[in-house]
């Protein structure tokens, strides 16, 4: 049995981040570690990332509407858990 991937990141896709900022700011009472007019991040308490990403400047190209989202299991062999997870059809 491999050892269960940990969540390092949430990424949402927003229509505009310094604008989300201040919602996230307000309902989490953290300031963001990093900010710009097309990113903005913040690190919660438990380690988890949360970066807000405008849907027009992400790479790549977000095709999906406003607040679509990335979830991240850090791994240091990605393709190992890639063949586990295959083996239990979660392509």
């Amino acid at each position: 049995m491999t050892k269960a991937p940990t969540l390092g990141f949430i990424l949402l896709f927003v229509e505009n981040p310094l604008k989300s900022s201040l919602f996230y700011q307000e309902a989490l009472e953290i300031k963001p570690i990093e900010e710009s007019p097309t990113f903005v991040m913040f690190a919660l308490p438990n380690g988890v990332m949360l970066g807000l990403w405008s849907r027009y400047t992400a790479e790549p190209l977000v095709k999906a509407d406003a607040g679509a989202q990335e979830i991240c299991f850090p791994t240091e062999d990605v393709d190992a858990l890639y063949h586990s997870w295959s083996k239990k059809s979660l392509q």
